[in-house]
């Protein structure tokens, strides 16, 4: 199964840890979940790496430094983005026995 910058929409951790494990109990066996999207750190300086290296991406593709900015705050309400190690751990408490981030 595969989850494409969708997962950062649910907006309570624990609510989540409840998705992982609904979606591995519906996995065959040997089935696998990759998950692709986005996580922050617990260090705001480094958010704030990745947050410019979003906006950069954007503007590869035309829209602006100060047009990214302004989807960041008006997203702020809809994304919630989890601490990398928050996120492996929900999906272990999910029932992934496997976790890994690469």
């Amino acid at each position: 199964m595969v989850a494409s910058l969708a997962l950062h929409h649910v907006h309570d951790l624990q609510t989540k840890t409840g998705l992982y494990r609904a979606i591995r109990d519906t996995l065959s066996p040997g089935g696998v979940l990759v998950n692709l999207d986005a996580t922050v750190t617990e260090d705001a300086r480094l958010n704030g790496l990745v947050f410019d290296r979003m906006a950069a991406r954007m503007d590869d593709h035309g829209i602006t430094g100060a047009e990214a900015r302004d989807h960041f705050a008006a997203w702020a309400d809809e994304d919630r983005y989890s601490p990398l190690e928050a996120e492996l751990n929900a999906l272990r408490e999910g029932g992934f026995d496997e976790v890994e981030c690469f």
